[in-house]
């Protein structure tokens, strides 16, 4: 029986554990028991008697363990398990304060005149062996960078109007005992995560182990634990998938150097990697997962996380060894193009070639969502000869995962019935059958447009003019109502919406150029939040 690992990592959002695991592989399922191929499923999900004290559910097991098992009988008598894990890290945000979501508020509107650094500030040794992705800031034209600003600009209009609006309709139904809709809290809970993984440290905050350290570092801790298990499973091959955000997250482990990929392990997982013997996809010993290596040293390195006691300079994760039967991984709602150009550090690779010739990176993008973006500074699949190794270069598929701007970047792996030609369907195939990616053909309309490129991608621009319009007249008309403007017509609104969200933006952007941000936030906290 084959064993085919699955290892899910969630992107923005406020998932509790366990839930973007079951949400995707509920979708999973589903597209499994309406495949002809398949005679017969069962779904096993390894539990615990131990729970939290007056626990409202049954708690699911993960130590060293996969906490979702699918078996599958195929008609022709095959059988395999794919086993689904997750890389949860959800829970390492801020907690929601008035003086958080000031920061985020100030972080966010004032993007557009941020300096692009791409200097090695925190000085960490490694991150000089990982090649940036396309050109650095400066070495752009002009007129791109120009561009970016302006799209930067603008987006922080449009999201002011959010806040302006939202704050305002909220106050308003307050009064009027009607209740509420969802506020800025509901923005600072997805996009707060980019801030997340950008800061470049936390004092007196965020994980125990990590402290004064970036957040990005414990979030790297959990998903460089997670691959480590899933080489340690030893499956026949294995895959990750990562949405949103969570592609981010995914390429910091999959990219992280040898010499740098202990640090994140505690001493007890780190001896497991010392006598864990690694094989081939045929079998062959290729030798332990963990040992030295006399060409890396991590003597006067300055390394991040710092290198734990109990380990050596010479102590090595062989990457070789750690990637040697993963098969694929997949980028859907991807914002690693938006990284690239404006947090370029964050999201280096390294240009080892330790994967396989099996090996592939695909990458998914809806037009019509805002998140994700086709993959152009990564480069494109190395040609390979017999028996060579490769690095990770994205395979880019546009896909029509929704015709509706914002919610296509919640719909990407959606199972339907009616349409087979799903990403969900190519997914399971691929995990099923091994080998390359199921490619869409030609005439396929969920991986064609109706439309050409370039007319859809003014559909895109129309459907974002039309909300902000939207937003501003309603911004207008609230303002309006609650005698604090006094105007007769919807120009009048959108006047007085637009304005108040150029003047926001504007004055947000100058306080991040000019350094009032901290006084900003110190005179939050004297106010007692």
């Amino acid at each position: 029986m084959s064993r085919v690992g699955i290892l899910f990592v969630h992107g923005i959002g406020e998932q509790k554990r366990f839930e973007h695991l079951e949400g995707e592989a509920r979708q999973l399922v589903r597209c499994l028991q309406n495949d002809p191929n398949i005679k017969s499923i069962n779904i096993i999900t390894h539990t615990s008697a131990d729970a939290a004290y007056h626990a409202e559910q049954i708690t699911w097991r993960a130590e060293n363990i996969a906490p979702v098992c699918v078996a599958i009988e195929k008609k022709n008598g095959e059988r395999l398990t794919l086993e689904l894990r997750e890389v949860w890290w959800s829970d390492l945000d801020d907690k929601t304060t008035l003086r958080s979501q000031m920061a985020f508020w100030l972080w966010g509107l004032s993007q557009w005149v941020v300096d692009r650094y791409e200097k090695n500030q925190l000085k960490i040794s490694d991150l000089e062996q990982l090649k940036r992705p396309g050109p650095c800031w400066k070495e752009r034209p002009l007129k791109e960078r120009g561009l970016i600003r302006l799209k930067l600009f603008f987006i922080a209009m449009f999201f002011s109007l959010v806040l302006c609006t939202l704050s305002i309709a909220n106050l308003v139904l307050k009064r009027l005992a009607k209740g509420r809709i969802p506020g800025p809290d509901l923005i600072y809970s997805y996009i707060g995560d980019v801030k997340l993984l950008t800061q470049q440290g936390r004092e007196a905050r965020g994980a125990l182990t990590d402290m004064g350290l970036p957040p990005r570092v414990s979030v790297r801790r959990r998903v460089v634990s997670s691959l480590v298990d899933m080489a340690m499973s030893d499956y026949d091959r294995w895959y990750v998938l990562a949405h949103s955000l969570g592609s981010v997250v995914a390429l910091n482990g999959l990219m992280e150097t040898d010499l740098a990929l202990p640090n994140y392990l505690d001493q007890e997982k780190w001896q497991r990697c010392l006598k864990h013997k690694i094989r081939d996809a045929n079998g062959e010993i290729l030798g332990p997962l963990a040992g030295t290596s006399e060409e890396h040293s991590a003597e006067g390195k300055q390394m991040l996380p710092p290198r734990p006691q109990w380990l050596s300079d010479h102590h090595v994760i062989f990457r070789d060894r750690l990637f040697a039967r993963l098969e694929g991984f997949l980028t859907y709602g991807s914002p690693l193009d938006k990284f690239s150009a404006l947090w370029p550090n964050i999201v280096r690779t390294n240009p080892d070639p330790v994967f396989g010739q099996q090996f592939e990176w695909i990458n998914v993008f809806d037009e019509t969502d805002p998140v994700g973006g086709p993959l152009d500074d990564y480069g494109s699949p190395d040609l390979m000869g017999p028996g060579e190794k490769q690095t990770a270069s994205p395979l880019n598929f546009a896909f029509s995962a929704y015709p509706v701007l914002l919610i296509s970047h919640l719909r990407y792996l959606d199972f339907n019935k009616d349409r087979p030609g799903r990403l969900v369907n190519r997914v399971a195939k691929w995990c099923l059958d091994g080998g390359h990616f199921p490619q869409p053909r030609a005439g396929d309309a969920a991986w064609k447009f109706s439309q050409p490129r370039v007319e859809r991608s003014r559909f895109r621009r129309l459907q974002w003019g039309v909300a902000f319009v939207v937003l501003a007249i309603l911004f207008g008309y609230l303002l309006n109502r609650m005698g604090l403007v006094s105007s007769e017509s919807a120009w009048g609104w959108l006047f007085v919406g637009v304005s108040s969200a150029f003047m926001m933006a504007l004055i947000t952007g100058g306080s991040k150029r000019f350094g009032l941000h901290k006084p900003l936030l110190r005179l939050v906290a004297k106010l007692g939040f």
